[in-house]
């Protein structure tokens, strides 16, 4: 990767646009070139700009966002950066930028805009940050962090790595390069290792733990499996028999209810006919008034409204008569208010007169001239406010140029004092790098100090560690030893069951036995069916012969109660035509009247009337009822007997068809019986039961045996199987026991040949830190200054930058001081001149104010002589008002007059209406008075008052016709409910069955029903917990034998892991992660040595044998002595660190090639002939193809290095700028 061109905008002190092209001349020529300049003028903001548009940050801000932009220029709205740079031969372009919202240099930050694009092409690749970043990442092979060290080495950065711990050396490995992935898969071994024991022991403790049905069980759940399926079935029938038993008892329950309710209803419905009689008898009498009605009202109404003519015609002659008398008073008073209303009008016309020819005038006189005096006093109070404003400023400035006086003595004389301390700012810098380095000197002795503890530590700890395991080992010497014997054994025993027969042999037999056994359930199962068949025939036998006596016993009772009750209806029918034609008779004889016709005869003479009756109907009433109630009771014993006979009728077609299907059971078992005989070849009687009992305790007895034999050669099949895994796992453990005893003997010979290292290492620090100690002293001495104790040196560089600070800025405060001072002279001249201008003004405004006083009083006292003190708009408002009143009070007056007349002529013509209204309704309520009494002369009424009694009110007519309306359907509908339910319920004693059901109560069917339900259930619960164990079982069985083939295999899985752990596994990660590091570094070594060759032949670095990450330097100009990397001068750790670098940029940078370099290290405390060895290197560096840029203000490199980016700081504005070369017309895009 090569940086081809930077282009940035406003960053830093760098304001303005600025663009170098690397690609050109002289850059071109001489790829190693310098950018100079003071402290903070910018250099570094450079390099800033390469990160900013790569990767939107930089090393000392880090990410750039809306809500944080340090690095945008102050006193400027946007900001930019844009680099051009060339991989495998492919140039790119990649933008960034910032603004603030409206350009204002105070608008809030914006989302920044990126843009990465190929450069010969302008294909724009992405133009949002993320997918930027990847695709930077994805080009170049370099995130941030890779590329900040292998392209771009800050200032301190170069001897990190050389001269850190091995721990901390650890960590940048890890950071540089990634290796940490190495730690994580050893971490991911310990896990899986752990894993994979626990899940071990988990199939080992399960296999323990399974235990399965034998035999005998298991054919015992299969039979009572198989009976409780046949009792279901039959417990079925049942059931829905007496399902449907209880629900007739329900129907009929709820039938009984309607007809009752029905019965009830209708009863209701004649009651209330009853209790309604006399409100519909007085509706029948209403009749005859209801014809005299119209009449009646036509006339109360003509004789009203000729009451309220007479009323009304009255009241209008009282009311004429008043008025009259009210217009002429009203006349009187109109005439009198006209008078007052004109003197009025004259007082009114002289007031005007007076106001607008002298009052008028003097009022606007006199508020113009109070209007002038006001102003010209509001002036002189203005005048006068200034004058003492003015006075309060003059002797504030008079104080303040005292004070500032009294200042500028003092700083004047400060800064003569301490005039010595602005020299010292020159060796501030070099003097703390020193102290820091005597400091981390003292750190690394203490560090030193703290490993040789550790190492002490460690060492007994690794020595109490090969006694414990030498102790483990021999412990798992003696395990394996007995698991050896234990697993002869185990073998033993498996031959000897195999001798007694191999597990096919037995299967065989097995197989063959259950075959032949499962038969057992059919025999058993068709002997019961046999048995249970031929007893129900005979049980139903003997039932129908009882039955068919039954009946015929029955038929003979029903005809001879047929019989009786022909005769008992005849009787009832003949009593009943008696008593019918005697009632119609005596009808007749109760409408006969004296000297009226007879309505059959047609004769007058009725000579029966004082005669007593000739037939006693009461005899004969009572002679029919007892007919009546002989018949119901023949008709009730004919129900029973019928219903008895049509009971026994159904019973014994059910037991007919009961019969049938046993036979047909009988049949079919003894064709079953045949087969079976046939399938098994046996020759067994249907029907011995004590044969085939033993026969199938015999096929069990020997099923038993051979089950128990093949289950004994299972379980000695699996301990031999259980031994050797036991016996595996303890070889293993002896196995990584040897490993581990080993590894901590190793690892005590390192830790003690790392102890006597730092016991060198140590006695070398101490050496170097005396010799730093007394050069800084000498350099402080040399200097002027007394050198402090190391203790407290660092409070006095404090002290010193305090007192530099102090006196420059009592410098900047003495320039300050001057300018205001010169400034506060010229405004007190300034404001003397104005006092004097305003005391001249204040005294020719107070001369114009008397005049202005004399003239207003003169023209207030003329006013009040002709008018007072009284305002115009008062004396006319109270005028107007006085004259407005008089109109109105006029006006209204005027007005009721011109009212009352109307009101007199609209009441002449009310009166004429009223005259003639009168004779016409006097004439039309004599009319209707006549109507009405010839109506009632010809009525049933013989006065008014028995009209008005019988004639009732259109309401109550309209109530009682409604009533009687409501009765009449109520009767029809109870009628027509209650023979639906009686048809309902003779109907529900017709179905069949019916007979049969009533012999048994409701709640002995309800208890039946409850029993059955009971049973059944218990007999489904059982049969689904055997189904459970017989399928649980099958389940164990198949899961026992998959269970010991998981733990075979996983076994060996567990073996190789658990190997695997051994060598890289760790809880922590480091086992792995150390390994890993340590070839890291050996493959960063070879690559920092060929970067050491390159720049300076002489040194060569080394790994310590004694510790993986330590680092040791091969002098080969002296033999390859091999020193501490700590021993080395200044110079020549520059090389050290710089080739490191190098090798660190090539190893983070993976495939791509850094063709770029960018130094950030300022070479401030190399002495001339170090700085002389590390400008060489840099020029071998250059001629092995690569740009190098590098920062540093020292004189000697800008001599050396002739291709330099000048820097320079713009005094007093707080910005800098580039060469003129550098600076571009043309904003970047």
């Amino acid at each position: 990767m090569r940086i081809l061109s930077l282009s940035f905008l406003n960053l830093n002190s760098l304001k303005g646009e600025w663009k170098i092209d690397f690609s050109t001349s002289p850059f071109a020529e001489n790829g190693l070139f310098a950018i100079t300049g003071p402290t903070g003028a910018g250099k570094t903001t450079i390099l800033d700009a390469i990160c900013l548009a790569l990767y939107h940050k930089t090393p000392r801000l880090g990410g750039i966002s809306t809500s944080s932009n340090e690095i945008m220029t102050r006193g400027t709205a946007e900001c930019s950066a844009e680099v051009e740079f060339e991989v495998k031969g492919k140039a790119y372009r990649a933008f960034w930028s910032q603004r603030r919202s409206r350009g204002k240099i105070d608008g809030n930050l914006q989302s920044a805009t990126v843009e990465l694009a190929e450069v010969d092409s302008e294909k724009v690749l992405a133009t949002q940050v993320k997918k930027k970043d990847e695709l930077i990442n994805s080009i170049t092979g370099l995130d941030f962090s890779r590329f900040t060290k292998s392209m771009m080495l800050s200032q301190g950065q170069f001897a990190a790595f050389l001269n850190a711990d091995a721990n901390d050396r650890a960590g940048l490995l890890e950071e540089l390069t990634g290796t940490e992935i190495y730690g994580q898969i050893s971490e991911k071994v310990h896990e899986h290792y752990t894993a994979s024991k626990q899940k071990l022991a988990e199939l080992k403790a399960k296999a323990e733990g399974v235990e399965l049905l034998s035999e005998e069980d298991k054919q015992a759940l299969i039979d009572e499996q198989v009976e409780l399926q046949t009792n279901q079935k039959q417990q079925q029938a049942q059931l829905a028999e007496w399902q449907a038993h209880v629900e007739w008892w329900i129907a009929d329950a709820k039938n009984q209810q309607q007809w009752q309710q029905a019965t009830e209803n209708n009863q209701f419905a004649l009651d209330k006919e009853k209790q309604a009689s006399a409100q519909l008898h007085r509706l029948a009498q209403s009749e005859p008034a209801e014809k005299l009605r119209t009449p009646y009202q036509l006339w109360q109404e003509a004789q009203t409204r000729f009451e309220e003519l007479v009323k009304e015609l009255k009241t209008t002659e009282q009311s004429h008569q008043q008025k009259t008398c009210d217009k002429k008073a009203l006349e009187s008073h109109v005439t009198q208010l006209k008078q007052e209303l004109d003197t009025i009008k004259g007082e009114s016309k002289t007031l005007e007169n007076l106001i607008n020819d002298s009052v008028q005038p003097l009022d606007t006189a006199i508020a113009q001239l109070t209007q002038q005096s006001q102003e010209k006093q509001h002036q002189i109070a203005n005048l006068t406010a200034r004058l003492e404003d003015g006075n309060k400023k003059q002797q504030g400035l008079t104080a303040t140029l005292s004070d500032i006086t009294e200042k500028l003595s003092l700083l004047a004389n400060y800064v003569e004092e301490h005039k010595a301390d602005l020299q010292i700012e020159r060796y501030l810098g070099q003097w703390k790098h020193q102290v820091s380095h005597i400091l981390q000197q003292d750190k690394d002795t203490a560090s030193l100090d703290g490993q040789l503890t550790s190492a002490n530590a460690a060492l007994e700890t690794l020595l109490d560690a090969i006694n414990k395991k030498e102790a483990e080992l021999n412990q798992a010497q003696i395990m394996v030893n007995n698991e050896i014997e234990a697993t002869k054994c185990a073998e033993l025993e498996l031959q000897q069951w195999q001798d007694k027969g191999s597990e096919a042999q037995l299967t065989e037999q097995i197989t063959a036995l259950t075959t032949r056994h499962q038969y057992r359930v059919e025999l058993t199962h068709t002997n019961n069916e046999y048995l249970r068949a031929t007893k129900e025939l005979k049980m139903f036998a003997t039932v129908q012969k009882t039955q068919a006596n039954d009946i015929e016993k029955l038929d003979v009772q029903r005809t001879e109660l047929a019989t009786q009750f022909k005769q008992q209806e005849q009787q009832v029918i003949d009593l009943t035509t008696l008593i019918e034609q005697e009632g119609e008779l005596a009808k007749y004889r109760a409408e006969l009247a004296k000297d009226q016709d007879c309505p059959l005869c047609g004769s007058t003479h009725h000579p029966l009337l004082d005669q007593a009756q000739l037939l006693d109907l009461s005899v004969t009433i009572q002679r029919k009822k007892e007919a009546e109630q002989k018949r119901v009771e023949i008709v009730e014993q004919g129900k029973s007997v019928r219903e008895q006979l049509d009971s026994l009728k159904i019973k014994q077609d059910h037991c007919q068809s009961q019969s049938v299907q046993w036979q047909q059971t009988v049949e079919s078992t003894q064709k079953q019986w045949s087969t079976l005989l046939e399938t098994t070849q046996l020759t067994l009687i249907l029907g011995d039961t004590d044969s085939i009992n033993q026969f199938i305790s015999e096929c069990e007895a020997s099923l038993s045996t051979l089950n128990e034999q093949a289950k004994q050669l299972r379980q000695a099949g699996d301990k031999v199987r259980v031994q050797q895994n036991q016996l595996q796992q303890v070889q293993h453990r002896l196995d990584a026991v040897t490993a581990a005893l080993n590894f901590d003997r190793q690892s005590h010979q390192t830790a003690l040949q790392q102890q006597q290292d730092n016991n060198q290492k140590r006695e070398q620090l101490q050496l170097r830190q005396t010799e730093l100690k007394q050069q800084l002293v000498t350099e402080m001495e040399q200097a002027g200054f007394n050198a402090p104790e190391l203790t407290q040196i660092t409070s006095w560089f404090v002290q010193k930058e305090q007192d530099l600070q102090q006196i420059q800025e009592k410098i900047t405060q003495q320039q300050v001081q001057t300018q205001q001072q010169q400034t506060l002279q010229s405004d007190h001249a300034h404001l003397a001149e104005q006092l004097v201008e305003l005391n001249t003004q204040q005294q020719q405004s107070q001369t114009e104010m008397s005049a202005l006083t004399t003239e207003l009083e003169k023209q207030q006292a003329k006013r009040i002589e002709l008018f007072g003190t009284q305002e115009i708009k008062t004396a006319r408002f109270m005028m107007s008002e006085k004259l407005s009143i008089s109109e109105q009070t006029y006006d209204v007056e005027q007005q009721k007059l011109q009212a009352l007349v109307q009101d007199l002529a609209a009441l002449d013509g009310k009166l004429n209406s009223l005259k003639e209204s009168y004779l016409s309704c006097e004439k039309l309520s004599v009319d209707r008075s006549d109507v009405w009494k010839g109506a009632l002369l010809q009525s049933p009424f013989e006065t008014l008052e028995l009209f008005q009694a019988a004639l009732i009110s259109e309401e109550d007519r309209q109530h009682l016709l409604s009533l009687k309306a409501e009765i009449q359907q109520a009767i029809e509908r109870t009628g027509a409910l209650l023979e639906s339910a009686q048809q309902i319920k003779e109907h529900h004693y017709q179905v069949p069955k019916a007979v049969e059901w009533q012999l048994m109560p409701k709640e002995a069917v309800e208890a039946e029903l409850a029993q059955v339900k009971s049973q059944s259930e218990t007999l489904v619960k059982r049969e689904g917990e055997i189904a459970q164990a017989l399928r649980s079982d099958g389940e164990r069985k198949t899961n026992q034998k998959a269970l010991f083939e998981a733990i075979e295999a996983y076994q060996s899985e567990y073996d190789d892991i658990q190997y695997l752990h051994s060598l890289i596994g760790s809880q922590k990660g480091d086992k792995f992660r150390k390994f890993a590091q340590g070839l890291t570094l050996e493959n960063l070594v070879y690559l920092a040595n060929k970067q050491l060759t390159r720049l300076h032949g002489r040194y060569e670095l080394k790994r310590k044998a004694s510790d993986g990450l330590e680092l040791q330097v091969v002098d080969t100009w002296q033999g390859d002595v091999v020193r501490d990397t700590k021993t080395l001068s200044g110079g020549e750790s520059f090389l050290v660190s710089l080739a490191l670098a190098l090798a660190l940029s090539d190893l983070v940078s993976h495939k791509t090639s850094i063709d770029s370099l960018f130094l950030d290290e300022g070479f401030g405390t190399l002495d001339s002939e170090t700085l002389d060895m590390a400008l060489d290197a840099l020029d071998n560096l250059n001629a092995s193809g690569k740009m190098i840029g590098v920062i540093s203000h020292i004189e000697a490199m800008k001599e050396r290095i002739l291709v330099q980016i000048k820097v320079t700081k713009r005094s007093g504005l707080g910005v800098s700028e580039l060469e003129k070369q550098y600076k571009k017309s043309v904003k970047c895009i």
